[in-house]
């Protein structure tokens, strides 16, 4: 058992406090239970009535997968949202399944090596780029389109544009067995990556976050 250990005044006290508050922040168990805060807290942000009339509820599973974790801290994805980017490497995987194998060449390491798990990293990193870089440009064209259409046909619009999102996340859903079944794990990890993707790209339209 060990001492508690005794501050003398209030502001030792505080100072102790805000010490141990910050190594447990850095901990893994801290960042941990962060991680998952910020996920239920983006999942109750998401659970609020869409803008749009006649829109039912989101998916349970779409408001899941828009919490996925999509990679931004390599040096790629940054690289991929600008202009001149040689995206020609990784169209393949910004387009929906199935992922043939004739389109892509597999990693020349094990996958169980730290190498074949950064080569996928990486190329997630590219493909959200990538992604992100269209949105951008989409949702530009939106928010420039908004007030020339009017309140009444930017509606219908976005509405039409979350329902087709939609069928097309859940094609994709529909397509998890297949992936998790084939032994393939970069594909499975772009799957997933475009899962995660598509969810957060159909929220951002479903309560449109691009307005604001």
């Amino acid at each position: 058992m060990g001492r508690r250990q005794k501050h003398l005044t209030d502001e030792e006290q505080a100072a102790a406090k805000q010490t141990a508050s910050r190594k447990y922040e850095n901990s893994s168990r801290g960042k941990s239970a962060r991680e998952q805060r910020d996920a239920l807290r983006r999942i109750r942000r998401h659970t609020r009535q869409s803008p749009i009339p006649c829109l039912a509820p989101l998916p349970a599973d779409v408001l899941s997968w828009a919490c996925f974790s999509l990679l931004e801290t390599e040096p790629i994805y940054q690289e991929a949202l600008h202009a001149g980017f040689d995206n020609s490497p990784f169209m393949h995987w910004t387009e929906d399944p199935p992922f043939l194998k004739t389109n892509y060449v597999d990693p020349p390491y094990g996958h169980d090596t730290p190498e074949y798990w950064e080569h996928v990293r990486v190329l997630e990193s590219a493909v959200h780029g990538i992604q992100m870089s269209d949105e951008r440009r989409c949702e530009a064209h939106f928010r420039e389109k908004a007030p020339e259409w009017g309140p009444r046909f930017s509606r219908i619009y976005f509405r039409l544009e979350v329902k087709e999102r939609l069928e097309r996340w859940e094609k994709l859903w529909d397509s998890y067995e297949s992936h998790r079944q084939a032994n393939d794990p970069l594909r499975f990890a772009m799957w997933e990556h475009l899962v995660g993707w598509l969810a957060r790209s159909i929220c951002r339209i479903y309560y449109l976050e691009f307005l604001k």
